[in-house]
């Protein structure tokens, strides 16, 4: 414009011809409106620019707060089953495989328990940092919620590659951490799942995962378990118990057993446990780990052990006054204060004396939650309830954990009885276990007896109280009352 107008103006304004003077007038008034207007229109340009790199950050920055956990920074759950998704759609047509990884803290809610949320979140957000240090080896991260992560395999890793990755993961996250001016120690347990052979869509693939996380958190707690054909059995076994489990009218189908437990000494019954039994029309008999196992994966074990509980105690009206009850608890019922509160006003309801009373728990039960499951043995011992510990012995930390538990009792698990008239080495392990019996002021109470000379060895070893099918196999209620009155009239007899 300039080039053209300055020109332009003087040769015409200089002519003294008044009409090509104003032509040049109207010319620059012209010129001088355009480049306004041209400004104008620039700076609404910059201003969009600059609108649309302002929206393109916010957008970016929602689209990284939807997809990442905000306290450890990893991906979240909707990142990890969208990545999931995008490689499953990836490696279809190949047949490639890949494999998720589902991890869980183990005994991380006792450090929520026992020093707060702010130092369980210092802790999450250093098991983020350890598991970020090893995305390089394996890929994708994810926090999908509390203390579990998922993890996504990169490329073709061996079923011995996946083990060794679990366990680097596991080991890496059993370091001490230092929160709040002290230091824990946790463990982590891992489950794997591949596809195309364990599933073929992200849910399935992930169920599978979670599986094998549940099953290594059961048998081998602190490594890694890859899904396989036979876990692929028990979840469709398990779904089907659980399925009816939902639909049937407990009171109806469930009932127990009772089987003595024998005081050698005298001959007499001390107590009897009571053992759960499920008949159901379609399925037939149902063994108590199958049902108990699936109850408690889908949180039906609370309702089921209250009304088991509520029968053990009617049939105890029938017993000999100075006859005890055994009862199981699960998980659950140990780890949930609600569950523990529940229980005891069940026992006040039934105004049995709460000293006729033993509850077993085993070692699996406790270590899901220490000092939670400490906390509701206490509450029980404290309503006068005795504890017994059931397998003892099966179990890795059992002697580590025995004395700070409210125990009265041990249960030494039939393993070790199976073999003790051969001269194997379960005699000097039950001898051991009796010496640390007597030391603690425990009872001792052995499992499995089913033939005399088990019973002569061990009353030789100093065991007092067994049980097993030598002395009785489980019986209803009503077959129990009638081997209570054999029994009281074979002593007189012998008497």
């Amino acid at each position: 414009m300039v080039v053209v107008l300055v020109p332009f103006t003087v040769f015409f304004g200089t002519s003294g011809n008044p009409v090509l003077v104003a032509i040049t007038l109207n010319l620059i008034a012209v010129s001088l409106a355009i480049s306004v207007i041209l400004q104008s229109y620039y700076r609404d340009f910059i201003a969009l620019n600059k609108s649309r790199s302002e929206l393109q950050r916010l957008h970016d920055e929602v689209v990284h707060l939807a997809d990442s956990d905000s306290l450890t920074q990893l991906a979240n759950r909707r990142r990890f089953f969208s990545e999931l998704n995008r490689r499953l759609t990836q490696t279809v047509p190949t047949s490639q495989r890949v494999t998720i990884g589902v991890l869980d803290l183990d005994g991380f809610k006792g450090v929520n328990d026992a020093y707060g949320h702010r130092a369980g979140d210092q802790v999450l957000i250093e098991v983020g940092r350890r598991l970020r240090a090893l995305a390089k080896d394996f890929g994708c991260i994810a926090r999908l919620g509390g203390d579990e992560f998922g993890v996504i395999i990169s490329g073709e890793r061996s079923d011995a590659e996946l083990r060794v990755i679990g366990l680097t993961m596991c080991m890496a996250l059993r370091e001490p951490y230092n929160i709040i001016e002290t230091q824990v120690q946790l463990g982590a347990s891992v489950g794997f799942a591949s596809a195309p052979d364990a599933a073929d869509t992200s849910e399935k693939l992930y169920e599978c995962a979670d599986y094998a996380l549940y099953y290594a958190k059961n048998h081998a707690r602190g490594t890694a378990t890859l899904f396989t054909a036979d876990h692929e059995g028990e979840i469709r076994e398990l779904s089907l118990v659980d399925q009816t489990l939902r639909h049937i009218n407990p009171r109806d189908e469930l009932s127990l057993a009772f089987q003595p437990i024998v005081d050698v000494e005298t001959g007499r019954i001390a107590a009897c446990e009571a053992l759960a039994r499920w008949q159901n029309p379609q399925l037939g008999c149902v063994e108590p780990t199958r049902f108990i196992r699936a109850a408690e994966r889908s949180g039906l074990i609370g309702p089921l052990t209250d009304l088991l509980l509520e029968k053990a105690l009617v049939s105890t009206i029938d017993w000999p006054s100075d006859m005890r009850l055994s009862f199981n608890l699960s998980t659950y019922d140990v780890t949930s204060a609600d569950s523990a509160e529940r229980i005891v006003n069940i026992i006040h309801a039934s105004r049995v004396d709460p000293a006729r009373i033993d509850f077993e728990v085993t070692e699996t039960a406790l270590m899901q939650d220490f000092d939670r499951a400490r906390a509701s043995l206490e509450y029980f011992k404290n309503f006068g309830v005795q504890i017994s510990l059931d397998d003892f012995g099966s179990g890795y930390s059992s002697l580590s954990y025995i004395h700070k538990l409210p125990i009265d009792k041990i249960k030494i698990d039939r393993s070790f009885v199976i073999d003790i008239e051969r001269g194997g080495n379960g005699s000097e392990i039950i001898t051991t276990i009796i010496a640390l019996c007597r030391s603690l002021e425990l009872e001792c109470v052995v499992e499995g007896i089913e033939t005399s000379a088990q019973v002569e060895i061990l009353r030789r070893l100093g065991c007092r109280f067994m049980q097993g099918y030598h002395f009785a196999r489980p019986m209803t209620a009503e077959k129990l009352r009638h081997h209570i009155t054999d029994n009281n009239r074979v002593k007189r007899i012998a008497a």
